[in-house]
């Protein structure tokens, strides 16, 4: 690697790691992003006036914030997403049905990444939004789409991102997740039961088109509402059955 290349590449790094700084802290001055990337202010300067300019950032008091044009790029990458138009009445439908939140996720770079929702009309915020990205081993939906992954893979993940317990019930050895993942694919579901966010339950399922896992789907909700046959046995036939409508209209369409 030149040394023209390799300052290139460093680059493109700080540009992405100002950008995460913005939008971690919801707007900072450059002196603000340069003390927490420990960077000279001039060189921070240049990199927001270039962002500034290329309308990626807005500037306000003198603080710098993530502008609406990463909004037309992330609309662009989901409209990219064939299961979002096919899924959505069915999340909605689902969600009229249990009055619960219902997510969709996909895995990126060996993370969950949820792109719709659906809201019930008893539904409760969550850590969750579109957009959001989290560890797979912690969501119901997210130990579906690692079930449906070859050992190798897995590895890959869990190599990549750990297995960080979100909460004292998240699954955080490699011998219990594969533990885990075998069951979920003996019963074709999972359950999240505290795992990312205390009190908060879910069931998911994997959407497998044509061979190849492309999502899940999960209802999730208060530990004190999902309880009992209604978690355990009632809403896994609902999200399996509303799965497979998805896959059926995508292998189908």
């Amino acid at each position: 690697m030149t040394n023209e290349h390799e300052a290139k590449v460093k680059t493109t790094k700080t540009i992405t790691e100002i950008l995460r700084v913005i939008q971690k802290n919801s707007g900072l001055t450059a002196s603000e992003i340069a003390n927490e990337l420990n960077m000279a202010n001039s060189s921070v300067h240049d990199h927001v006036k270039t962002l500034l300019h290329e309308g990626y950032l807005v500037e306000s008091d003198h603080k710098y914030d993530i502008s609406l044009k990463f909004l037309d790029h992330g609309v662009y990458a989901k409209n990219n997403i064939k299961v979002c138009s096919i899924a959505q009445p069915i999340l909605q439908q689902l969600a009229e049905e249990t009055g619960e939140a219902v997510w969709l996720i996909v895995e990126e770079h060996g993370q969950a990444v949820y792109i719709d929702k659906a809201i019930g009309e008893n539904a409760v915020p969550t850590t969750g939004r579109i957009g959001h990205r989290t560890y797979l081993h912690c969501l119901s939906g997210g130990k579906c789409i690692l079930a449906e992954f070859d050992s190798v893979r897995l590895e890959q993940v869990i190599a990549r991102h750990g297995l960080s317990p979100q909460t004292k019930h998240t699954i955080s050895s490699e011998e219990e997740l594969r533990i885990e993942l075998d069951k979920v694919r003996d019963q074709g579901f999972a359950y999240n039961d505290g795992e990312e966010v205390e009190g908060v339950r879910a069931v998911g399922t994997a959407i497998v088109c044509h061979g190849s896992v492309i999502g899940a789907i999960s209802v999730s909700g208060p530990a004190t509402r999902l309880k009992e046959s209604w978690y355990r046995d009632d809403l896994p036939e609902l999200i399996i059955d509303a799965a497979n409508t998805i896959q059926l209209k995508m292998e189908y369409d």
